[in-house]
């Protein structure tokens, strides 16, 4: 069971191909948060209800607390619908895989991290690692949004400059683009590569 959980706040133009999209790459069932929206965006998620394929929770307290609803919608799809794994999204996320369906790739991340096979995810991508169940114990960095996530998936978010990465074991991660240098660093240490730096290479004719 895949269930994805969205948090939703006037979204209209987006949260209809939202969930459709993730329906039909393998996602089981949806739980959304719809907190006070104004533009239909919860009528359209009160269809999906009534067709049987999401659960809407209606917020509409002044107060908003990102971490606690996703927890709460993570504990809810566990507990009560039985997900072994769990997406967290925003209405403008959209997981697409690129070959097969979404189970099948988190089959094949968790394949990856129980073989202690080298991993490396940047800023929003450790979000495929907490729904593949896999960062329980481990030490993460991601961009800052995705710490409840992270934390909520058992791991330790280890705050970095954004020009840093963190190795963990066989996991590398880092917050966002400008920590390419690092990150790419610690994947390659992973992977065994050698880096020559200083040598003249001449191209084979």
């Amino acid at each position: 069971m895949l269930v994805l959980t969205l948090l939703v706040r006037d979204e209209a133009d987006i949260v209809e191909a939202n969930v459709a999209f993730h329906l039909n790459a393998g996602v089981d069932f949806v739980i959304a948060t719809d907190h006070r929206s104004e533009d239909g965006s919860r009528e359209i998620l009160e269809r999906f209800e009534r067709e049987g394929v999401v659960r809407l929770i209606r917020e509409d307290g002044p107060g908003f607390d990102s971490q606690q609803l996703r927890t709460r919608m993570a504990r809810m799809a566990a507990a009560e619908y039985g997900a072994h794994w769990v997406i967290g999204a925003d209405s403008d996320e959209f997981f697409w895989p690129h070959g097969g369906s979404l189970p099948e790739v988190l089959a094949a991340v968790r394949h990856f991290a129980e073989a202690d096979k080298p991993i490396a995810a940047v800023c929003h991508g450790p979000q495929v690692l907490t729904a593949a169940g896999v960062l329980k114990g481990r030490r993460v960095n991601a961009y800052p949004a995705v710490r409840p996530e992270i934390t909520a998936a058992g791991g330790e978010f280890v705050s970095l400059e954004f020009t840093e990465a963190i190795t963990d074991r066989n996991l590398v991660t880092g917050p966002a683009w400008t920590c390419h240098v690092e990150w790419l660093k610690g994947f390659l240490a992973l992977l065994g590569t050698r880096i020559v730096h200083a040598e003249t290479v001449t191209a084979g004719v």
